[in-house]
């Protein structure tokens, strides 16, 4: 099954497509507040590194 992400939703998660709050996309994602990955797809140990915000993050390989 194609998993189709919307763009112009900034309440999913760019890696996974699930639902993000906006308290953990000011937090956690990038200037414009997108996330690229979530705690549904990535470790919380890369999330706090900046994976969430788009960062090449080498540490703790989720997947």
């Amino acid at each position: 099954m194609a998993l189709r992400i919307d763009a112009a939703d900034p309440g999913v998660c760019r890696g996974c497509g699930a639902h993000v709050p906006s308290d953990f996309r000011r937090v956690h994602g990038d200037e414009d507040q997108l996330a690229y990955r979530c705690p549904g797809c990535d470790s919380w140990v890369r999330i706090c590194e900046g994976s969430a915000a788009g960062k090449d993050v080498k540490r703790g390989e989720r997947f």
